[in-house]
């Protein structure tokens, strides 16, 4: 799974300096990294909300409704960043340009 996405990341870098005779694999591995600390900063956000939302405090305090936690955790944040994922699909321009 590691090696894919660096295999599709080439594949697009190549695709984008023949379309615009331009190399910018700065640019896009910038961008790949500013993703990972946005998708780190959204883990964070989402056990942040344990505690307000189900009282957790730790491992030996999970609050009242430890399961009703964990089924947020594996649902309801997944769901959310699939959607937020499609909704940023829909603005992407999908044609080509020359």
């Amino acid at each position: 799974v590691r090696v894919t996405g660096e295999v599709v990341m080439a594949k697009v870098i190549d695709l984008d300096a023949e379309r615009t005779g331009t190399r910018r694999e700065g640019a896009y591995y910038s961008l790949v990294g500013l993703l990972g600390r946005v998708s780190g900063a959204l883990v964070g956000l989402a056990f942040a909300l344990l505690g307000p939302l189900f009282g957790y405090v730790s491992g030996e305090n999970p609050g009242p409704n430890p399961g009703l936690a964990f089924r947020f955790l594996i649902s309801v944040v997944p769901g959310v960043a699939i959607l937020l994922a499609y909704l940023l699909t829909t603005f992407f321009p999908h044609e080509v340009r020359e």
